[in-house]
């Protein structure tokens, strides 16, 4: 009996699933590759339309500068685009982590990304963009608005692993 683990069938070392809870499908790595594809176009798609509404925000306020595009110049930032709240503002004071959704508005986001909007409160923002809606839902000081909100349902989906000692 297999209560719904994972076992090998025969001795091909094939993976067979039996009494499977979850709906979650196999995936080749082929498959794999064209869906991280579609999610990293996806995920460019919302940061340059971000940047126009950026530009847009910024100019609605008076503030003539550029927002900064620096997930393409530093993936491990914690945020993808450095921006002002003032035109007084010598260095960035906002900074902005996007995220592609659906009307589901469900995301996946780094401990990194967590760790920056923990530092950065109020200035640290999420702009989820609704490819739906194709309409933006900012969230400042997400850490607090999100990740310690009982109206928002965390839940880890991968662990790392490393043997000590």
């Amino acid at each position: 009996e297999s209560n719904g683990r994972l076992y090998f069938a025969d001795s091909l070392l094939i993976p067979k699933l039996s009494n499977r809870k979850t709906k979650v499908k196999p995936v080749s790595e082929k498959d794999l590759n064209e869906i991280l594809e579609v999610e990293k176009t996806l995920g460019n798609e919302a940061e340059e339309k971000a940047l126009v509404f950026e530009c847009h925000r910024l100019k609605s306020h008076n503030i003539i500068k550029e927002p900064m595009r620096i997930s393409v110049l530093d993936s491990t930032a914690g945020f993808d685009i450095a921006s002002y709240n003032d035109s007084s503002d010598v260095k960035p004071t906002r900074f902005i982590e996007v995220k592609s959704v659906d009307n589901s508005n469900k995301f996946f986001i780094s401990e990194n990304e967590i760790s920056k909007s923990k530092l950065y409160g109020n200035q640290y923002f999420l702009y989820l963009y609704n490819r739906e809606k194709k309409s933006f839902v900012i969230i400042q000081n997400p850490y607090q608005n999100v990740f310690n909100n009982e109206k928002w349902k965390l839940q880890s989906k991968l662990f790392e692993c490393k043997k000590v000692a």
